[in-house]
C-alpha cells in the first residue's frame, strides 16, 4: 500500500491540501534544480511546523567525519556530503504587523503546483484578508539565478500593510551530520538599500578536502518600498513595504548564486555575483521565464516519453525524467 498525496496528472504534481502530517513528503515532490543548484519545495516564508529545509549546490561537499566505534573495521575516515547551503529563498512576511506562518495562521484556497514541462513550481493561499500567488524557478537559462515572484491582492475589500523580509541565511543545519557540527562559516556581508549578499565557506576539515565559497547576491524588483537594511551575524536582508487592496502588488527576488567551483578566490566570486546580477536587473519578468522555459522545452524535445491512456504511469515517468534534468 503506498500514500498518494498529490494529484495525477500528466505534466504536473499539484495538490490543494496544506499537508501538514507529510509536509515533508509535499517538499520532496515538490523539489526543483538546474544541474547547478537545487532546492526542495520549502515554503520561503516562516512555517513553524514540521519541515526539511534543504537547499544544495552542485560539486559543494563536505567530508563529514565517520562516527563508529574503534571495533568497527574498515571504514572510511568520512563520507562526502552534499551538504545544505545557504538558504537564500528565506523571506518573513507580514500582514498589518501580523506574521504569515501556514502552520498557525487559518489558510484558505492554498494550492501548490510543480509543472515539470516547465521547471517553475507555483503556490498560492489567502491567509489574513491577502491573497499570494508565488511563481518560483531555478533558471536553465543563466544557471546562477534563482528567481521568485509574489502577486499579493487583498481579498476582504481592505487595505493591508505588507512588509516582506527578503533574507539570506547562513545559519543552517544537516539533519544528519555525525557529530551535529555546522559546516559553514561567514566571510562576508555587504547590505545596503537596493541589495544585499553573503559569502560563506565550507570549514576547515582535517582531511585535505577543498574548502567551497558559496556567495548569495539579492537583487529585487516590483511594486513595494524598500523600508530597512537587515544585517545579523548570519544573515542578510532588506525589508521592503507597501499597502495592498484590491489592486494587485508584486514583489521579487532575485538570487545570484557563485561559488568557488567558477572563480579562483572570495573576491572573484563576488565580482562574478555583482556582475551577474547587474544583467538580470535589466530584464523583465517575463523575459527571464521565457528563457528559462525555452530551455525546459529543449531538455523534454530530446527525451520525452508519452504513454497513452495511463496517466499515473505518465506522471511517473516523466517525473523520473524531471528528477534526471534538475539534478544533471
Amino acid at each position: 500500500m503506498y500514500l498518494r498525496i498529490m494529484d495525477v496528472l500528466p505534466w504536473t504534481i499539484r495538490s490543494s491540501k496544506l499537508e501538514k502530517e507529510h509536509k515533508r513528503l509535499q517538499e520532496s515532490l515538490t523539489s526543483i534544480g538546474n544541474g547547478y543548484m537545487g532546492m526542495r519545495g520549502n515554503f520561503e516564508e516562516t512555517y513553524s511546523g514540521d519541515s526539511h529545509l534543504g537547499t544544495y549546490i552542485a560539486g559543494v561537499w563536505f567530508p563529514d567525519k565517520t562516527r563508529v566505534g574503534w571495533w568497527k573495521n574498515g571504514y572510511p575516515k568520512y563520507f562526502g556530503k552534499a551538504i545544505n547551503a545557504l538558504n537564500f529563498s528565506k523571506v518573513a512576511i507580514f500582514i498589518d504587523d501580523t506574521e504569515v506562518d501556514l502552520a498557525k495562521n487559518d489558510v484558505s484556497d492554498f494550492a501548490i503546483e510543480l509543472d515539470m514541462k516547465t521547471g517553475v513550481l507555483r503556490r498560492q493561499f489567502t491567509v489574513l484578508g491577502v491573497k499570494f500567488a508565488i511563481t518560483k524557478f531555478l533558471s536553465v537559462a543563466q544557471k546562477e539565478l534563482a528567481f521568485i515572484r509574489w502577486e499579493m491582492t487583498a481579498t476582504d475589500g481592505k487595505t493591508h500593510a505588507v512588509r516582506i523580509q527578503s533574507l539570506v541565511d547562513a545559519d543552517v543545519k544537516n539533519e544528519d551530520s555525525n557529530y551535529e557540527e555546522k559546516f559553514w562559516q561567514v566571510l562576508s556581508q555587504d547590505v545596503s538599500a537596493e541589495r544585499s549578499a553573503i559569502a560563506t565557506q565550507t570549514v576547515a576539515n582535517p582531511f585535505g578536502v577543498e574548502q567551497f565559497i558559496v556567495n548569495a547576491e539579492q537583487r529585487f524588483s516590483g511594486s513595494l518600498k524598500a523600508s530597512a537594511t537587515i544585517k545579523t551575524d548570519w544573515q542578510v536582508g532588506n525589508e521592503f513595504s507597501g499597502s495592498v487592496d484590491s489592486e494587485t502588488q508584486v514583489f521579487e527576488k532575485r538570487v545570484i548564486i557563485t561559488t568557488s567551483r567558477d572563480y579562483a578566490d572570495l573576491t572573484a566570486v563576488q565580482q562574478a555575483g555583482r556582475e551577474l546580477a547587474d544583467k538580470i536587473a535589466a530584464q523583465s519578468f517575463e523575459d527571464l521565464l521565457a528563457a528559462h522555459e525555452s530551455g525546459w522545452q529543449e531538455r523534454w524535445n530530446i527525451a520525452d516519453v508519452v504513454i497513452e491512456g495511463n496517466d499515473e504511469a505518465q506522471q511517473g515517468i516523466r517525473f523520473n525524467l524531471f528528477q534526471l534534468f534538475a539534478t544533471y
